[in-house]
């Protein structure tokens, strides 16, 4: 009950705690005074638990002084403005108010990604890596953009160049979420992994149910199809089990023999918050784009459920082929 006062006691002696009382926020009135820097700093307050009456009180700053200069503010309304053109305008201001910042030109290069322009997202991005050369977020997105534009010599470039500056590891390992220390390894030898172990020791059980479940339509009914554009020719679906650490209830429904003994046995990918335990089918002649996962902190083991003979996965340099 904040306010109260709460009796309390140490070493025999007793006394009082007072909790100070919760602020109360009057959007209606804050609105109506048109104060900014109240306008401000209400938003702001309530940004984490409201964001639509943070959007409402920021707007309305922003409409009294247009030229302000509280990139907090425009970093906020640059996420949460429905209007394409009004998302862009607050993040090229926020990027312009902190240039040093690289998450500043990251945000405004994605925004411009979702809103379709590309090749200005990607000068946004080439901007956060002149300004921020050892910071490797602007540099990854960068070679993703170049990827979509089909200029993979350009991102390969990119990407040696921060190898050399020491802000990437690998010229072809380039996720999200970076962790430096790691190994950078494109293969590795999982005969002495626990989870290998289960895997294979129960692959006829995890075959039979899979198959059972695509023969029977419902793993492509079910299965989302492609939703990063990385298919170059054919067909890719996913259907996942278990993704970041949360079981897909109804996918699991479908296989659960299989979610059961990955939950029991394999809790570590099981509770793996940058993980995901899926069953993927590509259709016969399918050609996927090279990517990256989102994460260097994880382990991606595949176990073949049917492959057909000459059907191979390339990972790193070109020469560095599995089947």
């Amino acid at each position: 009950c904040p306010g109260a006062m709460e009796p309390s006691s140490s070493s025999g002696s007793s006394g009082y705690v007072v909790a100070q009382a919760p602020r109360v926020i009057d959007v209606r009135k804050l609105l109506q005074d048109g104060d900014f820097d109240s306008l401000v700093e209400a938003g702001l307050l309530v940004a984490g638990t409201d964001g639509s009456e943070a959007a409402l009180l920021l707007r309305r700053a922003c409409e009294l002084r247009p030229e302000h200069e509280n990139a907090c503010v425009h970093r906020f309304l640059a996420q949460h403005e429905k209007d394409k053109k009004l998302q862009i305008h607050h993040a090229e201001r926020q990027a312009h108010l902190v240039p040093n910042d690289p998450h500043s030109w990251l945000l405004l290069g994605n925004t411009l990604d979702n809103n379709g322009e590309l090749e200005v997202a990607l000068e946004a991005y080439k901007k956060g890596i002149q300004n921020s050369p050892g910071e490797y977020t602007n540099v990854v997105s960068a070679c993703r953009m170049l990827q979509r534009l089909e200029r993979e010599d350009e991102a390969l470039r990119l990407a040696e160049e921060a190898v050399a500056r020491g802000c990437l590891m690998h010229r072809w390992q380039r996720p999200s979420h970076l962790i430096f220390g790691l190994k950078a390894q494109a293969w590795w030898d999982v005969s002495t992994w626990r989870a290998a172990r289960v895997l294979e020791s129960n692959f006829k059980m995890i075959q039979e149910e899979i198959l059972g479940l695509f023969h029977g339509g419902a793993l492509l009914k079910h299965g989302v199809a492609d939703t990063e554009n990385l298919t170059a020719k054919g067909s890719w679906t996913e259907l996942n089990l278990i993704f970041n650490a949360v079981t897909q209830a109804k996918n699991a429904d479908l296989c659960p023999k299989t979610v059961e003994l990955i939950e029991r046995e394999i809790p570590e990918a099981a509770s793996m918050i940058r993980g995901a335990t899926k069953v993927s089918v590509l259709k016969p002649g399918t050609v996927v784009r090279p990517h990256n996962g989102p994460s260097n902190a994880r382990m991606r083991m595949h176990l073949g459920i049917r492959v057909p003979q000459g059907a191979f996965i390339r990972v790193g340099e070109p020469e560095e082929e599995g089947n």
